[in-house]
């Protein structure tokens, strides 16, 4: 059986956007799903958001899909070593300086992408090229660090949307099964 790890970004649950669509999915499959509400979303710190997914049942995933600020959280607990995944998908993910000095915790330790990719046999980058809050620059750049493949879209902005493109979801797919991004 195969285990997915759901980390909501900043402001946000595990109820927020696409992701209650991808738990759907992925328990459709079989697969079970890990969805934590991180702690304060609204005022994230990087080691409390550590210790609710190090209090989890599982510490190695088959896929870490990681929206926004989650996605940077995910990029630190790589680096840190704190979890393992076969793969990982970043979406709409920056791993710069936040624009908010109360996301800068996620930036509290080095995120060393070359180590992360090293670890990390798939990675998948899914950015838009409208999106308001994520430059469309930071994942070319985590894409040219990581060396993994990127879905660019025109129009999906953050992704705050109820479900994901089909051919997202098919990567999802994809990946759980562990076949080649």
């Amino acid at each position: 059986m195969a285990d997915v790890l759901l980390l909501h970004g900043f402001k946000c649950t595990s109820q927020s956007y696409f992701l209650p669509f991808i738990r759907q999915h992925c328990a459709a499959a079989g697969v079970t799903v890990h969805a934590p509400d991180l702690p304060d979303p609204t005022s994230p710190d990087v080691d409390r958001w550590t210790a609710a997914v190090e209090a989890l049942p599982v510490k190695t995933f088959d896929l870490v899909v990681a929206h926004s600020l989650g996605g940077c959280f995910a990029l630190s607990l790589f680096s840190r070593q704190r979890i393992t995944a076969r793969s990982l998908m970043l979406i709409s993910t920056s791993p710069g300086p936040k624009e908010l000095p109360v996301m800068q915790s996620m930036l509290k330790y080095p995120l060393d992408l070359e180590v992360v990719a090293a670890r990390m046999p798939r990675i998948v980058i899914v950015q838009s090229l409208d999106d308001p809050w994520i430059f469309p620059e930071y994942g070319i750049v985590t894409l040219r660090h990581m060396k993994g493949l990127a879905m660019f879209y025109a129009d999906k902005g953050h992704f705050e949307t109820p479900d994901l493109p089909g051919d997202v979801v098919a990567m999802i797919d994809r990946l759980i099964a562990g076949q080649p991004a």
